[in-house]
């Protein structure tokens, strides 16, 4: 039996998903090349905010404080549950340990080439008919590069590396600090300040409440197409809309009613754009303002259906997600699913962008699904022939939703009990 080596970038939860269910085969190996000393991806938490020990950027967007904004219930690998004495709502460091936990249960560790970046990637062709993949590596430790061919590759990457920052009219007038969410750490740093976040979804939400015990101020900015917060909220916090532009007195922001307020920070919680920076052009991948050009099913390079991406929806309940893309992408490998043509892929891939853009969601949202995730799931699963995903995690990833539209300050205090008729309930803390 002929052995198939399938390289894997990245060890965080994606990466260390596509590798259990690799190793899992006998026909398959996995070789992970991890740029840091640790697996966990965007979990490992760092202080530092920009270069790491060896001068790579850092990936993760991990701030003191933070707590899941899911519950454990709905967080975990459909295989692999976290410990039932854990609380409902994680720390970072919880969710850390569980990767670790993963990673040793499903013995990865051999696989993983720490400290190890890569450089470059190109298809190169074995013989007729079939294609392989040249990859470039750096040991930054021992500043040595190498070269290996693989049959496959799964990129794993991320997309929380590259912070999005929007420009807005009078920008550089601002004297006071600019910073983007992704170096957020430590909320006694601003102690006293003046400070409004531009983004009003889940990131700015739970920095402004990170804030609150220390800033003296703060505004979250609510864009039109984000629903204004309901619950209570402390009294330093205020929301308003967007920022439409900035006054030349180097303090003073105006907000898209006319409203103006001064400050002495501002924190962008604009999301991230994908970045591959080590694919050759002939791999056929290239980024659109967050649109890649082409995934089938999100997941799939039509081009090469050999490379396959894990983890690039936004708007998910990840790990069980990244579950189902990678047995979808193996499916596809081993013959369980015979994929379309390129060209019907490619046509799949623009009605499904068409649909989008008709239903009024803007060109940057090509890879966003919230509500359209369980259905997506689903269809991966059916085609893979695997068993669905457990019906109560949607209800119960719906039911939070909406808790903490009514409850943010409190929600996360919630517990969450399964029972043995396949529902739940929720303990209520405060």
């Amino acid at each position: 039996m002929k052995v198939l080596n399938v390289a894997v970038i990245g060890a965080g939860a994606a990466g260390l998903c596509a590798a259990r269910h690799i190793a899992a085969r006998p026909d398959l190996k996995p070789v992970i090349y991890e740029q840091s000393s640790s697996v966990g991806g965007a979990w490992f938490y760092r202080e530092e905010t920009d270069k790491d020990e060896n001068g790579l950027k850092i990936h993760s967007a991990m701030y003191k404080n933070l707590k899941t904004n899911l519950p454990k219930q709905v967080m975990e690998f459909p295989d692999f549950p976290f410990d039932e004495k854990l609380p409902s709502f994680l720390y970072h460091e919880q969710v850390q340990d569980y990767l670790e936990k993963y990673c040793d249960n499903f013995k990865l560790r051999k696989y993983i080439k720490f400290e190890t970046f890569v450089e470059h990637v190109k298809p190169v062709s074995q013989s007729e008919g079939e294609r392989s993949w040249e990859v470039t590596v750096k040991n930054v430790k021992e500043n040595t590069t190498s070269k290996s061919v693989f049959d496959a590759i799964f990129v794993c990457n991320g997309h929380y590396a590259s912070p999005l920052i929007p420009n807005i009219p009078g920008k550089e007038y601002f004297k006071g600090e600019m910073s983007h969410s992704h170096t957020y750490r430590h909320p006694e740093v601003f102690s006293g300040k003046r400070i409004v976040l531009l983004g009003g979804r889940s990131s700015g939400q739970d920095i402004s409440l990170d804030l609150a015990k220390h800033a003296s101020d703060v505004h979250i900015t609510i864009s039109h197409r984000t629903p204004r917060i309901q619950g209570k909220l402390p009294k330093c916090i205020s929301q308003a809309p967007s920022i439409s532009s900035f006054l030349p007195d180097g303090k003073t922001i105006v907000f898209e009613d006319g409203s103006q307020t001064e400050a002495d920070c501002l924190i962008f919680c604009t999301g991230y754009g994908y970045g591959f920076p080590f694919l050759d052009e002939s791999c056929d991948i290239s980024v659109d303002e967050g649109r890649i050009r082409y995934l089938y099913n999100h997941t799939i390079n039509p081009s090469h259906p050999s490379m396959t991406f894990i983890g690039i929806c936004s708007r998910i309940c990840p790990f069980p997600q990244f579950h189902y893309q990678v047995l979808y992408s193996l499916a596809t490998m081993d013959g369980t699913i015979e994929l379309p043509s390129k060209d019907e892929m490619l046509k799949e891939i623009e009605e499904d962008y068409r649909n989008r853009l008709q239903e009024g969601m803007p060109h940057r949202a090509s890879h966003v699904l919230a509500a359209r995730q369980w259905a997506y799931n689903d269809k991966l699963a059916d085609e893979a022939d695997v068993p669905r995903l457990n019906q109560r995690v949607q209800k119960l990833y719906d039911d939070i939703h909406h808790t903490r539209v009514a409850m943010l300050l409190d929600y996360k205090e919630n517990e969450i009990g399964l029972l043995e008729n396949g529902s739940y309930n929720v303990v209520c803390k405060k």
